[in-house]
Order: C-alpha cells, then structure tokens, then sequence
C-alpha cells in the first residue's frame, strides 16, 4: 500500500520502510473506509481488505510499546525481518 504498487515485486516491497507517523495513518485511514472501499486501495490484496485492520493496529501498538520509530516491510516473514538491517 506504501508504495502503490499493483504487481508484486518482493524488491519493491523489501525497500519500503514505514514510520510510526506513516503507520498510524494507515491505521486512521483504513479504519474510516467500509470493506468494498479498502478492497480498491492499490497495493492491498482484495483477500487481506479485512484484516489489514487488525495487522495495522498491532503494529502500531508494538511500535510505540518499544519505542521503535520505524519498521522495515519483510516478505518472508516475522523471522527474517526481525533480523534484517
């Protein structure tokens, strides 16, 4: 969604870095448009519309618990992103 791309590109998506600020207004946004509007947003998957919801709310409550300012976007999982620089 960050970075309005259509088709996936694991580079694309693995380059995308989201700050706190940037996930909240995530969360701010999604949480104002009904189910058949957040299936339009270029970049989300139609199938994922209804849990974006959630996922956005958890990182954004994760952030500001430790403190972290900004995240790095992973494809491959919790594991690997954790490690990532």
């Amino acid at each position: 969604m960050e970075a309005e791309i259509d088709d996936y590109d694991r580079n694309k998506i693995e380059a995308t870095q989201l700050s706190l600020e940037r996930i909240q207004w995530h969360t701010k946004h999604l949480w104002s448009l009904p189910l058949e509007e957040r299936k339009k947003i270029t970049g989300l998957p139609k199938n994922r519309a209804d849990v974006i919801l959630i996922g956005a709310l958890i990182y954004e409550a994760v952030m500001e618990q430790f403190g972290f300012r900004q995240l790095r976007v992973s494809t491959r999982g919790l594991r690997l992103a954790a490690v990532m620089e």
